[in-house]
């Protein structure tokens, strides 16, 4: 048996006030199913058919949810509930972890670092994709998966996949040498316009963002959360804190070892920042 994660985010821009990974688990052959099905319900040509499902359209109606294509928030509310209505008969597991952009830059991103290239004291990103790993383990070992190989599928990220693929080694590693070993598998970056599990994903993302920012959970998310059991992981102040001073022990600990400034978050950082995104850049090009 093949697992297969999809993991989707939103809130990246730190003008936001949360920022959220979440997705789902299930197998090859469920995801296949789903597919079919969730790409029936985008076809339905009332108000008209949609081309993929994107939250930030559907949230704004605008792009594929455009009001000049007739439709409404009743309308959107309505495709939205059967788009999750299929995720949830095919999904095995949900999972989601969150933290807040404001207690990231408190507790973390203030910390001073040697370098700051991999951007993963910049932005949540790269701890979160961890943390949702973990969750992904403690599910597989809680209900007997651990033997089956997991494959992660991850929206395609700009700047943050490098930094990514550079640490998921290691954590395939520690999970294989765990207690109960996990059989991570391979890491994956896809369109989510054109891979529709990772629509799905970027749904229950969306969805749980707009509800840490109004206490309001849309039918959607209400469906997807009573039909799929899984967990959720939001981050608490005094869990940054706790990462942030020990980030600034190994820190003080490198400077004076190898005799190297620290460096605070701030025009330098961003700089070094937009240019490793470049660098990114200019390598996924070539790539293709």
């Amino acid at each position: 048996m093949v697992l297969q994660a999809f993991i989707d985010d939103s809130g990246n821009e730190p003008n936001q006030k949360h920022f959220v990974l979440a997705g789902f688990l299930s197998t090859a052959e469920r995801w296949a199913a789903f597919s079919d099905e969730w790409r029936a319900v985008l076809d339905r040509p009332n108000p008209t058919a949609l081309g993929f499902y994107k939250h930030t359209q559907a949230k704004s109606l605008k792009g594929e949810f455009s009001n000049r294509k007739g439709w409404t928030d009743a309308e959107r509310n309505k495709r939205e509930l059967a788009l999750a209505e299929v995720a949830a008969r095919h999904a095995i597991y949900r999972f989601d972890v969150s933290v807040s952009h404001e207690d990231w830059a408190k507790y973390v991103r203030s910390v001073p670092l040697p370098q700051r290239r991999r951007l993963i004291a910049d932005h949540p990103y790269v701890l979160l994709a961890g943390q949702a790993l973990s969750a992904v383990a403690v599910i597989s070992n809680m209900e007997g998966l651990h033997r089956e190989k997991v494959d992660f599928y991850f929206d395609s990220q700009e700047g943050f996949e490098p930094a990514l693929r550079e640490i998921w080694t290691d954590w395939r590693r520690s999970c294989a040498t765990a207690p109960i070993p996990v059989k991570i598998g391979d890491l994956m970056f896809k369109d989510d316009t054109e891979f529709l599990p990772l629509q799905a994903a970027d749904m229950f993302a969306g969805s749980l963002r707009f509800a840490h920012m109004t206490n309001e959970a849309t039918s959607a998310l209400v469906t997807l959360w009573r039909g799929i059991k899984g967990q959720s992981g939001p981050m608490k102040p005094q869990q940054l804190e706790r990462l942030g001073t020990d980030m600034l022990a190994m820190a003080q600990g490198v400077s004076k070892r190898y005799c190297v400034p620290l460096v605070h978050f701030g025009p330098d950082a961003a700089r070094q920042r937009k240019k490793f995104r470049r660098l990114a850049r200019a390598t996924a090009k070539r790539k293709r």
